[in-house]
């Protein structure tokens, strides 16, 4: 039996690893359970079990200082990485200091883990992998050639040892690279539960796989969350340009069907063909590094190796200076105050314009953007508006990280700016309405989502029906069951809006529509166009 260490300071995350599976059947048995890294280095020096694994995030010691603890001792130990988050850089470190492998807890499963522990019994000789399934092979060889690409390989290691002993489907000397990213995948994952994310990564790595199953010279290895790299072995392909036609026909079959089934793109960059192993690393640092232009660029490019970083338009000269300062604040303080949508849209405009001709770097670019909303958030506030309302979501500024192109970013200021001016001028509506329609307002706003009717309303404003529809109107100039569909329309098309997974069908349920049907009509008689058509027009 080989002996396993959990060290995580999340209970709930422990008792779901000893869960996972029947560990004895399979070879192995828990050693110990640590809550921290110090308690999990005392037990590694009373038990030297034969795997640890290891969470990154944990008080006292965290997972890169445990590792390092443990590497100082000199122990026979092989070590597995759990991160509950995305940030590889920290990941990273662990497996320079001799982590085997690292698993994301999201995607943490039976198969998964069992195919990493088997990478822990590989040894160092062909004999010792007799009896592993060919999934385990897979696991073996994703996890050295992602090793190779991100240049993890332990000190003595070498590459093309290691093609030969795990006989790994990549080139000692001639590979190209496609670096993929899947376009918006936090806005996708944003309201998925565990079970939905693992089902997501599941369909995704299959969808990937299929593909490349096609054409033998390709291998695909998952990089994290959102990112694949695809592997073109040019031992037996003689020109540049057959190399390309093999590679662009895996990744257009992906592209179509990431479209079809998920209603998600993705960005690809793709090298050169790499004549050496040892600078294959440097190659894949360079192709992922070039994803950024993507910022510019715009989702679902290619970025080729030609375009090694996106231009300055500038052109070397005077560095176009974007401050929000209060001057600017009080002209779209003003802009709001008389409620001149064009004035304020062209002004918005021609910030992002100066951005993209500017080409700065993408951190000052969302840190000019942050500070753009900053001076939206005072003019809400002066406003009597609810920020957070108006931005549909409780930490807007977060979600400017969010958001992965620079016109994203400038169709959601624009949508806050419209929606802003739209309460702005509905509020000084409302100060010539009877009290009584300004309630009824309040409680259609807040009320939209249920079946709700003008006698609903009226029960609870403790008047009569005709009474409160007579004064609805002659404040409003719409009976009540025309502008409570108004309000549940303008909340579709928002949902409909920068939602590249939602279904109409939940939408209409959401915003008080029981019959599809009767959506489909409302919307298409108010917006003048189907949801369907409304959804694509904006995709």
């Amino acid at each position: 039996m080989k002996t396993v260490l959990i060290a995580d300071d999340d209970y709930m995350a422990r008792q779901k690893l000893r869960g996972i599976m029947v560990w004895e059947q399979y070879g192995y048995t828990i050693s110990g359970e640590a809550a921290n890294g110090k308690e999990a280095l005392d037990l590694i020096r009373e038990q030297t079990p034969d795997i640890a694994l290891v969470d990154m995030d944990m008080p006292v010691l965290n997972g890169v200082e445990l590792i390092r603890k443990m590497k100082e001792l000199k122990l026979p130990i092989s070590v597995i990485v759990l991160s509950s988050y995305n940030d590889f850089d920290y990941v990273r470190d662990s497996m320079k200091l001799g982590a085997l492998d690292y698993i994301l807890k999201s995607e943490l499963n039976k198969k998964q883990l069992l195919g990493t522990l088997s990478c822990a019994n590989t040894g160092q000789d062909q004999e010792t992998r007799q009896g592993f399934s060919d999934q385990d092979e897979v696991y073996i060889q994703e996890l050295y050639v992602r090793k190779i690409l991100l240049g993890l390989l332990k000190e003595g290691e070498q590459g093309g040892e290691l093609i030969e002993r795990y006989q790994l489907p990549i080139d000692k000397s001639r590979n190209m690279l496609a670096v993929c990213e899947l376009d918006d995948y936090y806005l996708a994952v944003e309201k998925m539960d565990e079970k939905g994310i693992f089902t997501f990564h599941q369909f995704i790595e299959h969808l990937w796989k299929e593909a490349a199953l096609k054409v033998p010279e390709i291998f695909p290895v998952k990089i994290e969350d959102r990112r694949y790299c695809l592997v073109l072995s040019c031992r037996s392909i003689l020109s540049i340009g057959n190399a390309q036609r093999l590679m662009e026909s895996v990744l257009s079959e992906i592209r179509s069907n990431m479209l079809r089934f998920l209603n998600m793109t993705i960005s690809i960059s793709i090298s050169s063909i790499c004549l050496s192993l040892t600078e294959l690393s440097d190659y894949y640092r360079k192709s992922e590094q070039r994803l950024k232009n993507k910022f510019y660029l715009g989702k679902n490019a290619v970025i080729h190796v030609s375009e090694e970083a996106v231009p300055n338009r500038d052109g070397g000269g005077q560095e176009t200076q974007i401050c929000f300062g209060v001057e600017q604040e009080k002209e779209m303080l003003f802009l709001f105050s008389i409620g001149d949508v064009s004035g304020l849209t062209e002004k918005i405009r021609d910030i992002f314009l100066q951005m993209e001709r500017s080409r700065k770097e993408e951190s000052q670019a969302r840190t000019l953007i942050i500070e753009l909303l900053g001076v939206i958030r005072t003019v809400a506030k002066r406003n009597g508006a609810d920020f957070q309302l108006l931005c549909e979501i409780e930490e807007p500024f977060h979600r400017v990280k969010q958001y992965e192109t620079l016109k994203d970013l400038e169709n959601w200021i624009l949508d806050i700016c419209y929606r802003l001016c739209e309460q702005t001028a509905q509020r000084e509506k409302q100060k010539n309405y009877n009290r009584l329609t300004v309630n009824a307002v309040f409680y259609i706003d807040h009320n939209y989502a249920r079946p709700i009717s003008l006698s609903d309303a009226a029960e609870y404003l403790q008047v009569s029906s005709s009474y409160l529809s007579r004064i609805f109107k002659n404040d409003t100039g719409m009976n009540f069951v025309n502008y409570l569909n108004q309000v549940r329309i303008d909340k579709a098309r928002s949902m409909l809006e920068g939602q590249p997974v939602r279904q109409i069908k939940s939408i209409a349920r959401e915003t008080g529509f029981n019959n599809y049907n009767h959506f489909f009509t409302v919307f298409k008689s108010i917006v003048g166009m189907s949801p369907v058509e409304y959804q694509e027009r904006e995709r």
